[in-house]
Order: C-alpha cells, then sequence, then structure tokens
C-alpha cells in the first residue's frame, strides 16, 4: 500500500513525480533508515502506533508502508528502535510489524563517557 496525496507533493517537498526503480528503492530505504529514529524521538519515549506514524510521514515520503517496515525491522535487528505488541509487550527483533505494534526508541539507562572503571 502506499502512502500518497498527490495534491500535497509540490507544497511539502517539491517533489513531482516518483520513481520505482531499483536504484530508487535503495536511495528510500536509506533515506529511511537515518530518518526514522530521528522521528521517533519524543520526550516522554511512550512510542507510536506504526499506522499513526507512517500515516504522518507519507506525504513527505515515496516509501511505501513494506518499506518503511522493513527499515524499522532492521533497526529493530540494530537495536535502534523497540518494537511492542498492543498489550505492551515487547517484540522479538525483527519480526513482522502490525498496524497497531507501537514503535519505541530503546531507553538509555547508563551513558558511558569512555572512562573505564579504574579511572
Amino acid at each position: 500500500m502506499l502512502g500518497y496525496d498527490p495534491r500535497n507533493d509540490i507544497a511539502i517537498n517539491t517533489q513531482q513525480v516518483f520513481d520505482f526503480s531499483e536504484d530508487s528503492s535503495l536511495a528510500i530505504m536509506s533515506a529511511l533508515a537515518n530518518e526514522l529514529p530521528r522521528r521517533l524521538h519524543t520526550p516522554e519515549n511512550d512510542g507510536v502506533r506504526f499506522w499513526d506514524f507512517f500515516d504522518g510521514i507519507c506525504n513527505e515520503s515515496p516509501a511505501t508502508s513494506e518499506q518503511v517496515r522493513s527499515v524499522l525491522r532492521q533497526l529493530s535487528l540494530d537495536r535502534e528502535v523497540e518494537i511492542h505488541d498492543p498489550d505492551k509487550g515487547r517484540r522479538r527483533p525483527g519480526v513482522k510489524i502490525h498496524n497497531n505494534d507501537r514503535i519505541h526508541l530503546p531507553r538509555q539507562l547508563t551513558f558511558d563517557m569512555g572512562k573505564s572503571r579504574a579511572d
């Protein structure tokens, strides 16, 4: 499913034509991998339902929901995001993401400034 409303193209990102070649797909996936964690950041870090998140970004990117899911799955494997089911149970990294799953940034429990414990 493609989340795309052509009426908003020029006003939002000056993009007039979508290119669905393999090179474009790789570029989209790379851009998503860099952008999605930043877009998920909220002070409360309470996460967002996948479909609400996708709905909020669909007019800013030519990415399909499956491309966004794929990148989020990889980010979960890389421990850059966490996926929670609707009952707030944490899903294993890399699993299929459903519309009602919540996407969270992982909580950082400690901050290591590169000093060893002996310092």
